[in-house]
């Protein structure tokens, strides 16, 4: 590798998490404010959605600082944690090459709101835990995977459709 390489978060899922999360939070305030039963209205839809709404914009900040950066050195992963579709708080982590021991590429089957999802994951197993990498995370997963790859000698062992 010549230079560094840098990948950001995907800029349509943090617009995505703002704009819907900005959106469900002002659903929640005016409809608590035109509702005429202002209990079943604080029970049935602004709490749901307010703090569907809230939760979504938690999740800016840490998708801003996403970061995943492959050097002479390593990998320095600041990615959000992908736990069964829900992105978590992650951490910053720095990875020396040997530390990689296994790269694969899995679809996997998801069922948000009852209908399949299909995604691309990339996962890192490494002496530090195991990261998973998606194109909600990182907008060329692929990319990425092909450089440590490259980088390590270990291939990318792809594991197909896993349900």
């Amino acid at each position: 590798m010549e230079i560094p390489h840098d990948f950001r978060a995907s800029r349509w899922v943090i617009a995505l998490f703002g704009l819907l999360g900005v959106a469900l939070v002002i659903l929640a305030v005016v409809f608590a404010l035109v509702a005429k039963d202002k209990l079943w209205a604080l029970v049935c839809v602004c709490l749901p959605t307010g703090l569907t709404g809230l939760w979504l914009l938690t999740r800016v900040p840490p998708l801003l600082r996403t970061r995943i950066v492959l050097d002479e050195s390593g990998i320095t992963l600041q990615i959000p944690v992908w736990a069964g579709g829900w992105l978590r708080r992650g951490r910053l982590v720095r990875l020396r090459w040997s530390e990689i021991a296994r790269l694969t590429h899995a679809q996997r089957l998801y069922y948000p709101m009852m209908l399949p999802l299909v995604v691309d994951e990339y996962r890192l197993y490494t002496t530090q835990g195991d990261f998973t990498i998606t194109k909600n995370i990182c907008p060329r997963p692929q990319q990425v995977m092909a450089l440590v790859a490259a980088r390590t000698g270990k291939p990318v062992e792809d594991l197909g459709l896993e349900r």
